[in-house]
């Protein structure tokens, strides 16, 4: 059976491929064996120079990827990003592209706008669930050069453009570090994050191979690897009932993250998986906040925010395996665990999580030694317990002694002094203020005495939550 040749649009050969030119490589006569019309685009890109910027950013991905194993392609993410609309809400991501020894694929997470439906790229992408829209170039790196280079002229025509090379961890747990360029696709900077370091570690411009990231991610590949056993720890205490019950027994209402604000709260609670414990955590506030890390540990699950009664609430899950309890555990830096959010003007805060790190060892220590680590989570908790009906009586008690102190004194002025003033005699004005000043003098020291008992807990567990 006779080939059927296909007039190249890109450099107008005739080809017989059906993937792609055998003379410029071009993707599009794959698109043409697809049936897909192209002459719009190829007609717009034909003479479209190539950006030197996005061909550099190009070449330096796929010679990293092309060199991997199969397996590890898939951790290496490109995202180009829009500078000025990185905030909040929006990472800044217009594309991101990804590449294995068969080519590069250009993904774009689905802003179906009249423009995209409009743009001479369309026809080119194809539809997959989520609103996932991708393009296919094979190995045709001039192609995706124009492609990307037209879309954003088209889309984002005032974007400011850099991109980041994100090394994703084999664990699915998010990112183990990135690597920053610039529009012209020079070096800004790099960071790595294992476990075995538990830092942030910058990388030079010279680490920036294959090779150095290739071992990076069996560092990380092997730590995973290596503590099957404490994953079988784990996997073991969550099977008793009674470990679990006290775990999912610990809750906090914590207290306002914005000291300008009433009302800005956070809720926090374990849950538990088959070899894993759950942190939760809800907001309840009247500004809308975006929550990031939990002491680098990226967020599992986060629910879309909602409006409530002139509240948003948002929630968040982090998941933490039996290496991060461990890690968690050992630690003995009172600065080194915090969450990370960002508030409803795109600035990132962090607040200490002193409390919740030592309460996260005790239950690691119930898992290394059930017996004794049992008894002291047991006391953690009454303790804990204790200490936020504390909170709450202390701001009662508070309350109360205002009160009975306001109350008291124009109740002694007023009726006691007209009292006075009717009989002739200072006895009934005197009684008032013995009255006041007793309960007022009781309310005082009950405040005292709970303020005491919450200085106690947190000069030995640490505060719930502040900001730094």
């Amino acid at each position: 059976m006779e080939l059927q040749s296909i007039v190249c649009p890109n450099c107008g050969a005739t080809t017989t491929k059906k993937d792609y030119c055998e003379f410029c490589g071009s993707f599009l006569v794959g698109k043409i064996s697809s049936g897909i019309n192209v002459d719009r685009y190829a007609d717009t890109v034909r003479k479209m120079p190539l950006n030197k910027g996005i061909k550099q950013m190009l070449d330096i991905f796929t010679n990293i990827v092309y060199d991997l194993d199969d397996q590890y392609c898939k951790l290496l993410v490109l995202d180009v990003i829009n500078i000025k609309a990185k905030g909040i809400y929006d990472d800044g991501i217009i594309l991101s592209i990804t590449a294995s020894h068969n080519g590069i694929i250009l993904k774009y997470p689905g802003n179906a706008s009249y423009e995209f439906a409009n743009s001479s790229m369309f026809t080119l992408f194809e539809k997959k669930a989520n609103d996932l829209y991708i393009v296919s170039f094979g190995k045709d790196i001039g192609g995706a050069v124009k492609f990307i280079n037209q879309f954003i002229k088209e889309l984002y025509p005032k974007a400011d453009i850099s991109f980041r090379i994100s090394i994703l961890s084999p664990d699915n747990k998010g990112e183990m570090g990135h690597i920053r360029y610039n529009r012209d696709g020079n070096f800004i900077d790099g960071y790595y994050m294992t476990e075995a370091f538990g830092i942030k570690n910058e990388l030079s411009v010279l680490e920036i191979n294959s090779k150095s990231i290739e071992e990076l991610i069996k560092i990380k590949e092997n730590i995973i690897n290596t503590p099957k056993e404490l994953e079988q720890k784990l996997k073991a205490r969550l099977y008793d009932k009674k470990f679990v019950s006290q775990v999912n027994d610990f809750y906090f209402n914590i207290e306002n993250i914005n000291s300008h604000t009433a009302g800005d709260s956070i809720l926090m609670w374990f849950s538990y998986q088959v070899s894993s414990i759950d942190i939760r955590l809800k907001y309840i506030g009247i500004h809308l906040i975006k929550f990031s890390f939990l002491n680098h540990i990226s967020p599992d699950i986060v629910t879309k925010p909602y409006f409530e009664y002139g509240d948003w609430y948002v929630e968040v899950v982090y998941t933490l395996k039996a290496s991060d309890l461990k890690r968690i555990s050992e630690s003995q830096d009172k600065e080194e665990f915090k969450l990370y959010f960002v508030d409803n003007r795109g600035h990132t805060k962090c607040m200490n999580c002193e409390q919740l790190r030592k309460i996260i060892s005790v239950i690691w220590q119930a898992v290394e030694d059930p017996v004794e680590g049992m008894s002291k989570l047991q006391t953690v908790y009454t303790e804990t317990n204790r200490y936020q009906r504390n909170l709450k009586k202390h701001v009662s008690w508070a309350i109360w002694t205002l009160i009975i102190w306001g109350v008291g004194s124009l109740l002694t002025l007023i009726i006691g002094g007209i009292w006075s003033f009717v009989v002739e005699n200072k006895e009934p004005i005197i009684w008032f203020a013995i009255v006041t000043i007793v309960l007022g003098a009781l309310c005082i020291f009950k405040v005292f005495g709970l303020k005491s008992d919450i200085k106690a807990y947190e000069s030995k567990y640490g505060r719930a939550f502040y900001i730094h």
